[in-house]
């Protein structure tokens, strides 16, 4: 296999993507292993670090996960944004309140059923929530 071949057919790839689906970048979910540091590595490649936003999203993980993925983002120069998804997980468990938003209780239970009950979903209201109201 010719690895330098390889490497430019999946740059492509990844500019042709980003270019079709009009996307001004890439958001990447970054662990600190090495799947994807690989990920990381390749789409800062293809669109540049000023197109790149990585998500370091620990459930209760291990510390040096989180030190590996900052590690991978600062070696990279992208930007990185660490969002915990242990009080998500933590709500989904106890079906505890997550926000409270003008008066309205928001828990695990009102997201599904608003997701048609996927989990998939469900897990983007999550973020979407997290990020416009990140926990204090």
């Amino acid at each position: 296999m010719d690895y330098i071949k390889e490497i430019d057919r999946i740059l492509s790839f990844i500019k042709d993507l980003v270019n079709k689906s009009k996307a001004k970048g890439i958001v990447i979910g970054l662990s600190g292993g090495i799947d994807s540091a690989l990920t990381a590595t390749l789409c800062t490649k293809a669109v540049g670090k000023e197109k790149m936003l990585a998500l370091i999203m620990p459930c209760h993980s291990n510390p040096e996960d989180i030190e590996d993925a900052k590690l991978v983002a600062n070696h990279l120069n992208i930007q990185y944004k660490i969002i915990s998804l242990d009080i998500i997980i933590e709500a989904y468990q106890t079906g505890k309140s997550f926000f409270i938003i003008r008066n309205i209780a928001i828990t695990p239970m009102n997201i599904l059923s608003a997701s048609g009950s996927n989990i998939f979903p469900a897990t983007e209201i999550w973020l979407n929530l997290l990020a416009k109201y990140p926990s204090k």
